[in-house]
């Protein structure tokens, strides 16, 4: 699913190139940073954001100002270069509560979340998942709320403020939830936790059946991170 959405996201860039349209360039570009923030190719995501950022600048959209400076600063975070990308990651976020399109709040929360989780940074994650599902609740821009249930679950679990049996609960909500909005990846992603909460349990046969299970599921997309660190955590239930 996830090579399908960025197979049309170039698609749309294509297009917008060749209609040399800025503001459909502009389009293409946020759908593209997107399709790969979520497949987590994080290289290719940081290249379509700097092109999402200079055409919004040079055009002046400030509307998209907001998501590309988050999508730029959560891949240098990732990278490694943890000061700037945590300043650029401030920056967007201002500007896209303050003019921002209010119907990508949810993903520059998600996306700013996830880098500040590799820096440690838990009590802000909270903060940054709390204000995402109640944005969520708000705007009714649910698509990546089983996401950000799953994270607010491990995090609560990481911070000692609830216990493996509420994690599992809470995530195995978050699973129920992506399977009823057909996300899944963002199912697969729910299903690896509980899959290790579930050995943490010593329920090992239902945390290899929940991976088998699942992982049977995909018919492509074998290659890409998630799959590859699923079916390794598989290979090890074994």
């Amino acid at each position: 699913m996830a090579a399908f959405s960025s197979r049309l996201a170039d698609h749309a860039i294509a297009i917008g190139k060749e209609i040399e349209h800025p503001f459909s360039q502009s389009i293409a570009f946020m759908w593209a940073t997107l399709a790969a923030c979520s497949a987590r190719d994080y290289a290719r995501a940081r290249e379509r954001a700097e092109m999402l950022l200079q055409i919004a600048d040079r055009h002046s959209f400030p509307a998209y100002m907001g998501v590309a400076l988050v999508a730029c600063g959560a891949c240098r975070t990732l990278a490694g270069e943890t000061e700037f990308g945590l300043k650029l990651i401030g920056e967007g976020l201002g500007r896209q509560r303050q003019n921002g399109l209010v119907g990508w709040l949810g993903f520059t929360l998600v996306t700013a979340a996830t880098a500040h989780i590799q820096c440690g940074n838990l009590g802000h994650v909270l903060e940054l998942l709390t204000e995402a599902m109640a944005h969520a609740e708000k705007s009714s821009a649910k698509v990546l709320l089983p996401e950000v249930e799953r994270l607010h679950a491990e995090v609560l679990l990481l911070t000692g403020q609830i216990d493996a049996a509420q994690a599992m609960l809470r995530v195995e909500a978050a699973a129920a939830h992506a399977r009823q909005q057909g996300a899944r990846a963002l199912e697969w992603r729910a299903a690896m936790a509980l899959a290790r909460l579930y050995s943490g349990a010593g329920r090992h046969d239902e945390a290899r059946e929940l991976l088998r299970r699942n992982y049977a599921a995909f018919t492509e997309g074998f290659t890409s991170p998630d799959l590859v660190e699923g079916k390794r955590l598989l290979d090890a239930m074994n």
